[in-house]
């Protein structure tokens, strides 16, 4: 006899996840109603709850089978069939069960799912929605919409729906943890902070959220709260390889050079595939000059990256660290990285190409937009401040758009006020910042910060200019197809090339680089003495950045010095873990230590005087020096360079071809020491070589603003006749 109330008894069990106990009586009312659809339908449920899929799927569709016009059925046979991997069967199944009962929230939302899991984003929206609005309160479609407006990059309208989410569910972590994701993503870092915030008072041992909020504490310039956040998402999760590599990135930028190797070598040690991670940590141990892991973990990041390119992961490394590393990277590898870093971060923005779909119209004058994070005491600034005054301005209107941090320096002033009219666009969101860009008319838009430092590579994927183009602050292709152009001259990135630069390239008779005559150059001359240098030796000089030092070139300057007893290495004072190590391996290579004489870093009337006590620039190899190229040649200091395949290695060969003194490029290591010890033992060489630079920089353009300006207004024409005429960008040369 059949005991009272038996399913009941198992739809409780059922209900209070007593799954076994339910189980049992299902079997139960199976064996002596082996044809009982709602058994067989529960029973599968149960089975699919304890992960026994195919035996669910086979309980579901005998139950459909007695009963093929019950839309649940159907429903949870979808959901199966999904976890089965199953799409299409799942979609049939789902839309069955719509069709059924049109009136069905939850069959609305797991097609949505399916539809997510297609990368049928705008479909999933629309399924999303209609379960929402069958059931108004439906937490779980929201979430789900929202993710697939963001995936569709209407990441505003994705945080509207997360804004009314918070309304439903004021108490749910997540929530505002996806809130605090999505304005990161937009660039409202003051929101996503606050967002975030209340994510931790809600779940406080969640170290995903509180790696969020350093990232946007970093990202808004408060680096000592970004550095409390990390930590705190360190403690709860000790080996979270992600947040710690970050919080090194935080220490490096603040010249915290121990703390940042402690980190990036724990970060690494917990994860050593990860292509930011082992990037990230090879540039530090190069930017501290610790060679002895360097290299290797410079072929491990290779290797890294390289299988990133095959993948759809996010995790991507830094094209700007990538291409400094110690061990050459080819165009090849530097094109795909960018390509990767556009693929995970800025080709989630939605770009407005309808913007610019009117008719050009000719103007009279052009508005030039210059985007940049470094209208400050930064190269870029040094190098362009001229040009900014000596534009033709009956031809052109100039806009600067800063990101970069707000100081008072005396040549951001100067900046500020040679423009027509600069904008602090610091505080606002991508999109934002694109609005505001457009709606001040910028016809071509000017990128100078590229993916150095706190690029927003996010504004240009936007489309606020019908041009826009890569120029000065990044060696290298940003492989982004939101970008029109890249200004080169025909040494750093011959006509060849192009094939590596998803820009089309614009060439500049003479040097690329602009350089500014009005610099402010101390009249003191200090005497050697001052600046710890030996009265009579004779001084190689190299003021790059520690991190462009290899151990390679330290050899070839080390047998440099063994080679002429009387003479020294004159470098910036580095960090003092870098000096160590420079130190160090000076000893290493039988060297005495006080052979390297490190420059105190002074202002920079002061920095470019000291250049004429030096006898010869000693260039650094695959990085080039750039500015520090300019200084030492507008100084009248002769540099021998050693020029690569990569523009990041041709730079300084392309300033020397443009004053005329080509024979200070080599192409081989071999060569660049021998010329190097030649003219250090040949004084009248390396006077006649001093002599004819001096006179051939007079003679040359490259340190005239008005000159450079005159070149790049040639090339700004060029694009926009090429766009009146309605043609799509090509590689451009400019006479």
């Amino acid at each position: 006899m059949k005991p009272p109330n038996e399913f009941g008894i198992a739809i409780d069990f059922h209900q209070r996840g007593l799954l076994a106990d339910a189980d049992f009586l299902y079997r139960q009312i199976l064996q002596r109603e082996p044809q009982n659809p709602d058994a067989l339908h529960l029973l599968g449920v149960v089975k699919y709850q304890m992960g026994e899929l195919a035996i669910a799927n086979a309980m579901i569709s005998e139950a459909i089978l007695l009963r093929p016009d019950h839309a649940a059925f159907h429903c949870n046979l979808g959901l199966i069939l999904r976890n089965q991997g199953d799409l299409e069967a799942a979609y049939a199944a789902f839309n069955r069960a719509i069709a059924l009962q049109p009136i069905y929230p939850e069959a609305f939302h797991n097609l949505g799912i399916v539809l997510d899991d297609r990368g049928d984003f705008h479909a999933a929206a629309i399924a999303h929605q209609q379960a929402i609005h069958l059931r108004p309160d439906y937490t779980d479609a929201y979430s789900h919409l929202g993710f697939a407006l963001d995936k569709l990059g209407i990441t505003e309208q994705a945080v509207q729906v997360f804004l009314r989410l918070s309304q439903i569910q004021a108490n749910h972590a997540d929530t505002f943890y996806n809130l605090g994701l999505l304005y990161e993503r937009l660039g409202h870092w003051q929101a996503a902070i606050q967002s975030l915030l209340k994510a931790v008072a809600l779940r406080p041992e969640h170290a995903e959220t509180f790696y969020a909020l350093g990232h946007a504490f970093q990202s808004s310039g408060q680096d000592v709260a970004a550095i409390d956040a990390m930590e705190r998402a360190i403690r709860i999760r000790p080996e979270y390889s992600e947040a710690c590599a970050d919080l090194g990135a935080i220490y490096m930028l603040r010249g915290e050079h121990e703390l940042a190797i402690e980190n990036y070598r724990k970060a690494y040690r917990w994860n050593p595939e990860s292509a930011k991670i082992a990037v990230y940590y090879a540039h530090q141990l190069q930017q501290c000059c610790d060679w002895r892991e360097a290299d290797g973990v410079s072929r491990k990041a290779i290797a890294n990256v390289e299988k990133s390119f095959l993948d759809d992961s996010s995790d991507f490394a830094s094209p700007f660290y990538w291409m400094t590393l110690p061990i050459p990277t080819t165009l090849e590898q530097q094109f795909r990285c960018a390509r990767k870093r556009v693929q995970v971060t800025s080709g989630k923005s939605n770009p407005d190409r309808a913007r610019h779909s009117a008719v050009p119209v000719e103007k009279k004058q052009l508005t030039l937009g210059y985007l940049s994070a470094d209208f400050r005491n930064h190269p870029v600034a040094w190098l362009t401040a001229e040009l900014f005054e000596v534009y033709d301005q009956s031809r052109f209107r100039v806009i600067g758009y800063s990101y970069g941090p707000e100081n008072d320096d005396p040549i951001r002033n100067r900046i500020a006020k040679g423009v027509g009219l600069f904008r602090d666009i610091r505080s606002i969101g991508f999109r934002e910042a694109a609005n505001r860009i457009a709606s001040d008319g910028v016809d071509i838009l000017i990128d100078l910060t590229g993916y150095t430092g706190k690029a927003r590579p996010q504004i240009l994927a936007h489309r606020p200019a019908p041009i826009q183009v890569n120029y000065l602050g990044y060696p290298g292709t940003m492989g982004a197809d939101f970008i029109d152009y890249m200004i080169v001259d025909h040494f750093i990135a011959p006509c060849e090339h192009q094939p590596y630069y998803a820009e089309q390239l614009v060439h500049l008779p003479g040097c690329y680089q602009v350089n500014d005559s009005q610099r402010s150059i101390s009249k003191v001359l200090p005497s050697r003495r001052e600046c710890s240098l030996p009265e009579d030796a004779f001084v190689f000089c190299s003021f790059n950045n520690t991190y462009k030092i290899t151990s390679a070139m330290f050899d070839v300057w080390m047998r440099l010095l063994r080679a002429n007893p009387n003479s020294v290495l004159w470098l910036l004072e580095p960090s003092l873990l870098a000096k160590r190590h420079l130190q160090l391996e000076a000893i290493k290579r039988d060297v005495s230590s006080e052979r390297l004489v490190f420059a105190a870093k002074l202002p920079m009337p002061e920095h470019l005087a000291r250049h004429r006590l030096a006898d010869l620039f000693l260039d650094t190899f695959p990085v080039n020096a750039h500015t520090t190229a300019s200084d030492a040649l507008q100084m009248g200091l002769p540099l021998i360079t050693l020029a690569g395949e990569t523009m990041i290695a041709r730079v300084a060969g392309s300033l020397l071809h443009s004053v005329g003194m080509s024979e200070l490029v080599t192409h081989r290591l071999s060569d660049y020491e021998r010329l190097s010890c030649s003219l250090a033992q040949n004084p009248s060489a390396l006077s006649e070589i001093r002599h004819r630079l001096a006179q051939n920089i007079v003679q040359s353009d490259l340190f005239s603003g008005q000159a450079f300006a005159r070149k790049i207004e040639k090339a700004y024409e060029a694009m926009w006749k090429r766009y009146l005429s309605g043609l799509a960008p090509c590689p451009i040369k400019v006479e």
